[in-house]
């Protein structure tokens, strides 16, 4: 059985394609500051999820295709 010891440093997430998630759930990434790319393409999070991303400054690359995503959501960013 492996076990991790110490901090993870998570800097690529793909959640693409997960039609359970709710925009709360993004909430568990808000202490993932090491994180640079992060999928959510064709999943059923709303613009809304983008503001527990705002902690986010490493993220460079954030794909939401086919997310209902309007300009006021990315403001948060």
């Amino acid at each position: 059985k492996a076990t991790l010891s110490g901090p993870v440093l998570l800097t690529g997430v793909d959640l693409s394609g997960l039609q359970t998630l709710k925009d709360e759930d993004l909430a568990r990434l808000a202490d993932c500051t090491t994180l640079r790319d992060l999928q959510l393409h064709n999943t059923s999070l709303t613009g809304a999820c983008l503001t527990h991303l705002q902690r986010l400054t490493s993220l460079n690359r954030l794909n939401v295709a086919y997310l209902p995503v309007e300009n006021k959501h990315l403001t948060s960013l």
